[in-house]
């Protein structure tokens, strides 16, 4: 037997999981075996991930009869309605009573399926994030070793952000985490994902795996933001879908501050006539990093909207690649759908590609994209060192004015806070310790 397919199996042992439950990873497993990096023939660049084999990570050694569950004597003092997991294991859980009372569902995976089977076990079944996605979405569903639920009923809004904060604190381990949200007609929510990770072992990396599944009802809306701020001696794998019925609508916002090397994939699919996506990602890649960005949008029905708005800032020898596609099926008449990914390097020997690309299926249609790659200028630096204003606050202005146009679209005000200052301490720390020769393009 293969050993990543023993892997999953003993996965699914530890948790006890149903038959159907098993065979699915079993699927995936032997998927993930089989599959390329890259599937599309016309990402032909991409990031090098040679030398890096995902089964040299462990996610076994996070597992236990408990991975799953929050502990008995978790604490009920978080603030809002919260989840804290530490190395795939619950570690504090929140929901107001409220709330509960209202039929919401704000926990892991298989307390899930022993309370609301009919709701959850679909959704599994279904798969918006099939395995044969990608080699990561594979890799995903069949070693995960936490999975969370956020189900919010019909009809029901609710105002303060639902809070999911993973921190992981061990090398060579893999956190292969899974979530889905189910957001009934008419409803509407907001998701906060948060991670951190601090490696003990300075030598070794560690990795963390993620999926996002967002279902979205008739009329439903769900803002997602999500920070990563992970060290940068973590491996971040992630893939994010959301199905949007008629009239629904899906807000993404990313940042991606951390991480060695991160390879994310959006997919949003506008299902139902009238849905609608908006995407905001920012990025910032100091010293190493490398950022490998994936977003595409399906426009199914007719009288569908989307934007993607990528921006990125680089520095060191920091990589990014952007890579959008825009589709429009047959049936989407009067879709409109925009595309901009734009990057500025603030060293030589950062680089940057964006890859923008529409297959349009259908007459009487919107759609565009835009893409650059620019130096800072110094012309602006030279403008505001004029002004009084030091050399090294006046290159940080201008870049916080480059990622404004994304930022400002982010409609939870802590959320863009948080970026902002993320911004700030990165470039404030990364500055203080490079070399002056290193600091900037010239």
């Amino acid at each position: 037997m293969p050993v990543s397919i023993a892997t999953a199996r003993e996965i699914s042992r530890l948790c006890d999981e149903p038959s159907w439950l098993l065979e699915s990873r079993v699927q995936a497993s032997d998927l993930f075996d089989k599959l390329p990096i890259e599937k599309s023939s016309l990402y032909t660049r991409q990031t090098d991930l040679r030398g890096i084999n995902l089964l040299d990570f462990d996610p076994l050694g996070i597992v236990s009869e408990r991975s799953f569950k929050a502990e008995s004597e978790s604490t009920t003092t978080a603030s809002g309605n919260c989840i804290t997991i530490l190395a795939g294991k619950v570690t504090e859980q929140h929901l107001s009573q409220q709330l509960v009372n209202n039929g919401v569902f704000f926990g892991d995976l298989y307390s899930s399926l022993a309370q609301q089977p009919n709701l959850i076990k679909p959704v599994l079944v279904d798969k918006a994030i099939a395995p044969d996605d990608d080699k990561f979405a594979a890799y995903n569903q069949a070693f995960y070793n936490s999975a969370l639920v956020l189900h919010v009923p019909k009809g029901l809004v609710v105002n303060d952000p639902f809070r999911i904060r993973y921190f992981m604190d061990d090398s060579e381990k893999a956190v292969v985490s899974r979530i889905f949200v189910v957001a009934e007609p008419e409803s509407q929510m907001t998701l906060l994902l948060e991670e951190y990770s601090k490696s003990s072992t300075p030598a070794s990396n560690s990795l963390y795996s993620n999926s996002v599944e967002l279902h979205v009802g008739e009329g439903a809306r769900i803002w997602f933001q999500e920070l990563q701020n992970t060290d940068e001696r973590t491996i971040v794998l992630t893939n994010r879908k959301c199905r949007c019925r008629r009239d629904s609508h899906v807000s993404w916002t990313i940042g991606y501050m951390g991480g060695a090397y991160t390879k994310s994939r959006i997919d949003s699919d506008l299902l139902g006539e009238g849905s609608t996506s908006e995407e905001m990602e920012v990025v910032f890649g100091t010293r190493e990093q490398k950022f490998d960005l994936n977003s595409n949008v399906t426009h199914v029905a007719p009288h569908t909207k989307s934007e993607i708005i990528s921006r990125g800032v680089l520095r060191d020898t920091a990589r990014t690649i952007f890579k959008g596609m825009l589709r429009i099926g047959k049936d989407a008449r009067g879709a409109d759908s925009f595309l901009a990914e734009h990057a500025m390097l603030l060293n030589p020997q950062a680089r940057a590609d964006s890859i923008p690309a529409l297959e349009i299926a259908t007459n009487e249609v919107k759609a565009s994209h835009s893409a650059s790659v620019a130096q800072i200028e110094e012309e602006q630096i030279f403008y505001l060192m004029s002004r009084g204003i030091p050399e090294n606050e006046a290159e940080k202005l201008i870049i916080l004015a480059f990622l404004e146009p994304a930022v400002r679209r982010i409609p939870v005000e802590e959320v863009k806070t948080a970026l902002v200052d993320l911004v700030e301490k990165k470039w404030t720390s990364n500055t203080n310790s490079l070399p002056e020769e290193n600091t900037r393009m010239k």
